[in-house]
């Protein structure tokens, strides 16, 4: 998205913008900037300067529209979604999906302590979620090494306090098996399990090993076994933000609907309180970095005074629902202005489709190839993907995209997830379970309804998403 970048960065606001995201500290109230502009504007401001960056969301529709557009916008850069947990401070579903999330949770904590230049997003609820602090991550973290002096019974100590499970034989990713001079783990950050042999106290050889045969495979020369357990008992409960560790980013997008999230969360269950942090202690913690408040509107900030607040008009764009007509005559409308048009769609085909259509309707146009020069006397057609396109005025740039034209879009696949342990019968589950589906994604079981639908009266399984 070279040649969108550079056109927003053309522009005073965005590139104030850029420079309060390039601080190192204090904090800045952003406002104006809506949907896929908002993810443009900030994911060109990242690319400008990468850091750690968090964003905070405050429901999953806002998750989604971040995790497409930023893998249109930046292609090569890491962008990881922070697992949520449940009230109980156990990880959502049953075993193995448990172990998945956790695995990955310990996975985005790891990289933010190694200082990796990735965007983290995160929603309330796994934000708040009271975890392992950074001190206990580093002090339970394991690294062995073959010739190591570890000790097999301090190994086998280490392995219970990082809240791997003792087995007879080893099954399954957060377990291991003790026998004679040899430990056998599943490391929640590996994809495979780990024979550590030993010649007394010293490790005498790494391998990793078949989960079926038990046949042992390849030799290795370390091994890093990532903590399964929240802490131990010298550890005290923090918040995941600390592990940027005063060098990223936190921008809370729509910071009063992040508040009113969290508020919504307690009033609906009162226990989650003592498994989570407050709204202060977020704002607490983040100001240990560089923070931004993103909104649509102007608005106060709860418990938070920025330092500078900058003001951006950006209009969305029209959908004009295959309506050519109507199309062509807004593009007419702006080539006279003298604005600089970009086109994105999903593929080349279309964009030379495009092409002809337009020039036999007398539109100049031009299909160009990434990093190309935006021009007021020709619209410019690229392949690309964004959700919907936008009108910057006071950059002189229109941005339109295969939604906004054809009211579609050709959306990424997302990867399909593990299943889950399938309910047989309601009473397999109780009031308070959190349950996964297929369709609608993970909520709460709340209980048996008895509803009338067409005149039939029938028990229902009451969900609360």
């Amino acid at each position: 998205m070279n040649t969108l970048f550079r056109a927003l960065g053309e522009d005073v606001a965005v590139q104030k913008i850029h420079e309060a995201l390039q601080k190192t500290g204090g904090s800045t109230f952003v406002y104006g900037l809506s949907g896929s502009q908002k993810h443009a504007v900030y994911a060109s401001a990242f690319e400008t300067a990468p850091r750690p960056t968090v964003v905070l969301v405050h429901n999953r529709e806002a998750m989604d529209g971040w995790c497409e557009n930023l893998a249109a916008l930046l292609p090569d850069v890491t962008v990881l979604e922070l697992p949520e947990v449940d009230a109980a401070g156990e990880e959502i579903a049953a075993s193995a999906k448990s172990l998945e999330r956790s695995s990955r949770r310990m996975d985005v904590l790891g990289r933010l302590l190694r200082g990796e230049n990735l965007i983290v997003l995160s929603t309330m609820v796994a934000a708040a979620a009271k975890g392992m602090s950074r001190g206990d991550f580093e002090r339970l973290s394991l690294r062995i090494g073959t010739g190591d002096d570890v000790g097999l019974r301090k190994l086998i100590g280490s392995l219970a306090d990082l809240g791997y499970a003792r087995v007879e034989e080893v099954e399954s990713m957060g377990q291991f098996s003790a026998r004679g001079g040899i430990v056998d783990v599943f490391p929640i950050n590996r994809t495979a399990p780990v024979r550590i042999e030993f010649f007394d106290d010293e490790v005498d050889s790494l391998r990793e090993f078949d989960l079926e045969t038990k046949r042992s495979q390849r030799n290795i020369g370390a091994v890093s076994i990532l903590p399964l357990a929240r802490t131990d008992a010298k550890g005290r409960p923090a918040l995941f933000l600390s592990y940027l560790k005063g060098n990223g980013t936190v921008l809370f997008d729509e910071p009063t609907r992040l508040r009113e999230e969290l508020r919504t969360m307690v009033k609906e269950n009162p226990d989650i309180k003592k498994h989570i942090f407050s709204w202060e202690d977020l704002l607490e913690e983040a100001e240990h970095n560089n923070v931004v408040f993103s909104a649509l509107m102007l608005q106060q900030i709860h418990g938070a005074e920025p330092d500078a607040t900058i003001s951006i008009t950006v209009t969305n764009m029209t959908p004009f629902q295959r309506q050519m007509d109507l199309f062509t005559g807004e593009l007419s409308r702006y080539l006279a202005a003298k604005e600089r048009i970009l086109i994105l769609l999903s593929t080349k085909e279309k964009a030379n489709g495009l092409r002809e259509m337009l020039a036999k309707r007398r539109l100049p146009s031009s299909v160009m190839d990434e990093g190309a020069e935006l021009s007021e006397k020709r619209i410019t057609i690229q392949t690309g993907l964004l959700l919907s396109g936008f009108e910057l005025a006071s950059d002189r740039l229109v941005v339109m995209t295969e939604k906004d034209i054809f009211g579609h879009v050709k959306r990424r696949i997302a990867k399909s997830a593990p299943e889950g342990e399938k309910i047989s019968h309601f009473r397999d589950i109780k009031p308070g379970d959190y349950v996964v589906h297929v369709n609608h994604g993970i909520g709460k079981y709340v209980g048996v309804v008895t509803l009338e639908v067409g005149g039939v009266r029938r028990d229902y399984l009451h969900i609360k998403y």
